[in-house]
């Protein structure tokens, strides 16, 4: 048949000069041909192109196949590019991470630092004072707020600057708070992630009731006046058992070990032994020995780890009241930046602790008592 333009998407086996890949209108460049439709459907020359079209066609090959190589090049490296960056980002981010300021808060229950009954020089502590005081920075003059007692308005007031009206140990079902001014829904806007690592919880529910073991009185060796964070409903989901913001940050004090290496923890950890650790009951011995002997145990996990070998981790250790009257009670700080082996007379509170905490992690309102208070600062050589 003839045709007076066609498309010219190849030429027939056999035929001079030119491959065939590529399309280009054959009336701008020859004359009249004949041709004949092969079968698929593709327009084919049935003869030799005239010879300046194929010197056309393979001039035009050329140069699409030096662009098609650019374009080859340029996206080889673009996926090259991107790999790289796909193995640096994750790297980045966990190197961002690790470095940031890391602390731990430990707290026992109700004891005094100085004089009759204190920790301070006591033999039933030799751990305490021989191997973590030399490295620490103590301050002697740690007070519990006045007249705040027993154990849930002090838990509260290191949480929230303040007890709340409140001046009894009671449950979340009984005491609970709707204000967002706590601590740890400021770090939860600021994006700082904080974890509870609770003795004796399953770590299954939000710990909302008494659980575990019974310690020699009956009484379970959970107990939940000692984990201030969950007297906070934006923390428990209205006190719902099965929150899963609460059940994601409170854990078992068990995978504490395994959260430090996999670097799971928070960079707020608020860590409670349980009744028979804490100093609270005698559960068979002596207070001070059980407190003693639980932190042996327990500080090498942090002590030893990745994070604090490489300076990024505080820890305070301190009781939420004094046994006798306002304290002193204990306060310790270890790690980056502590002037270690020091003491100061400094009066401090709860609310020195929270104002402290507030600076470290850059979170404000100051809450309550954090306000006009002093903050540790003088326990620090580099305050972090």
């Amino acid at each position: 048949m003839q045709c007076d333009k066609i498309t010219y998407r190849g030429i027939l086996p056999g035929a001079e000069g030119v491959t065939g890949k590529k399309a280009m209108d054959w009336d701008a460049m020859t004359r009249r041909t004949q041709c004949a439709e092969e079968p698929g459907g593709r327009f084919v020359t049935t003869r030799k192109p005239h010879k300046e079209v194929l010197e056309i066609a393979v001039l035009q090959e050329k140069i699409e196949a030096r662009i098609e190589g650019w374009f080859r090049t340029v996206f080889e490296n673009r996926k090259v590019l991107l790999a790289a960056l796909l193995m640096i980002l994750p790297f980045s981010c966990a190197q961002a991470q690790s470095n940031a300021q890391i602390v731990f808060l430990i707290v026992i229950e109700n004891h005094n630092w100085i004089g009759s009954g204190g920790i301070s020089g006591s033999s039933e502590a030799p751990y305490i004072n021989k191997t973590l005081v030399p490295i620490a920075a103590v301050a002697n003059n740690y007070f519990n707020p006045s007249g705040n007692h027993p154990s849930l308005p002090n838990y509260l007031w290191m949480e929230a600057g303040q007890n709340f009206g409140l001046h009894d140990d009671g449950l979340p079902s009984q005491y609970h708070q709707s204000t967002h001014a706590h601590l740890s829904e400021l770090l939860q806007n600021a994006g700082v992630a904080w974890r509870a690592y609770e003795e004796s919880i399953s770590g299954t529910d939000c710990p909302l009731e008494p659980h575990g073991p019974k310690d020699s009185s009956g009484s379970n060796l959970y107990q939940p006046q000692h984990f201030p964070q969950i007297y906070f409903d934006d923390m428990t989901g209205a006190r719902n058992p099965a929150s899963s913001y609460c059940i994601q940050r409170a854990r078992p004090l068990a995978s504490l070990a395994s959260d430090l290496k996999e670097n799971k923890i928070g960079r707020y950890n608020f860590i409670t032994p349980d009744m028979c650790h804490n100093g609270h009951d005698p559960c068979g011995g002596n207070k001070i020995a059980h407190i003693d002997a639980w932190l042996k145990a327990t500080l090498p996990l942090i002590l030893e780890s990745a994070q604090y070998k490489a300076g990024h981790v505080v820890i305070f250790i301190t009781a939420d009241e004094a046994q006798n009257g306002d304290g002193p009670i204990p306060f310790l700080a270890l790690g980056n930046g502590v002037k270690k082996g020091y003491r100061n007379e400094i009066r401090y509170t709860h609310s020195s602790l929270l104002r402290t905490l507030e600076q470290i992690f850059k979170v404000s309102p100051m809450l309550g008592g954090a306000a006009n208070a002093t903050s540790l600062e003088d326990l620090f050589s580099v305050y972090p």
